[in-house]
């Protein structure tokens, strides 16, 4: 069963989360303050944490980056009141996957916890398909969530197309393990793939890097160079990052 920590410094609000996840069909798990939750991440190992800012001791913002520190992948919801919104977006910048204000809204508690749920199960996969290499397959591997399964649907749709494809994602979601999957299932699966992190590329270097250059063509070619459009002729070339190249 999906384990949930609530993190809570007021015993009534442990009891009334507690009671709203068990009945999604989550376990819940309590702490009731920073320090109990460190214990509770090492001992339980949640699924996601629920975090309220405003705690004795330890406070939310404090104890975030040590949530991390103990398990860096597990999501954590920051619970806090609408008079502490910029130290949300505080906590969000320390690695918080999502908000929620005081009083709770039910429906959307529930939605934010199923997001998070989610992602975390794909993140495990994710990490699966790495140690499994560059062979696996996406499609019969990943399994799990009708999430996932949407998009292994997806890759399997897309993969016989020669058109452009764009796969869009939050950081660290797996969006080249995607790609990688798209290939591997293609007619181009023979010929290269080859990924680049446009961000890491200088703006004055973006065109060489596509499209190559002659030997002397600027200061500092020293020689011929294909760019990467070439070498993934045939094959897939990924940009990963794109939004970070200038129009």
């Amino acid at each position: 069963m999906t384990k949930i920590l609530v993190v809570d410094d007021e015993a009534e609000i442990r009891s009334l989360l507690g009671a709203i996840l068990q009945s999604h069909g989550y376990e819940a798990v309590t702490a009731e303050d920073g320090a109990a939750a460190l214990q509770q991440v090492q001992r339980e190992r949640p699924d996601v944490i629920l975090l309220d800012l405003s705690m004795p001791r330890m406070t939310g913002l404090a104890a975030l980056p040590e949530l991390k520190r103990v398990d860096p992948e597990v999501p954590v919801i920051i619970c806090t009141a609408h008079a502490d919104l910029a130290t949300a977006v505080r906590a969000m910048k320390l690695g918080a996957y999502d908000y929620l204000t005081k009083p709770f809204d039910v429906d959307l508690l529930a939605l934010t916890v199923g997001r998070a749920v989610e992602r975390g199960q794909l993140r495990s996969r994710i990490d699966e398909l790495k140690r499994q290499g560059p062979d696996s397959s996406l499609a019969e591997r990943m399994g799990g969530s009708a999430a996932i399964g949407q998009v292994v649907q997806q890759v399997a749709r897309v993969a016989e197309s020669s058109f452009t494809v764009l796969v869009q994602g939050e950081t660290g979601t797996g969006k080249e393990l995607v790609a990688r999957a798209i290939h591997q299932q293609s007619p181009r699966r023979p010929a290269p793939f080859v990924a680049v992190d446009c961000g890491a590329i200088p703006e004055t270097l973006v065109e060489s890097e596509l499209f190559g250059h002659e030997r002397g063509a600027f200061t500092g070619a020293a020689q011929a160079k294909i760019g990467l459009l070439e070498a993934a002729h045939g094959g897939t070339l990924f940009l990963d990052e794109a939004g970070e190249l200038s129009a």
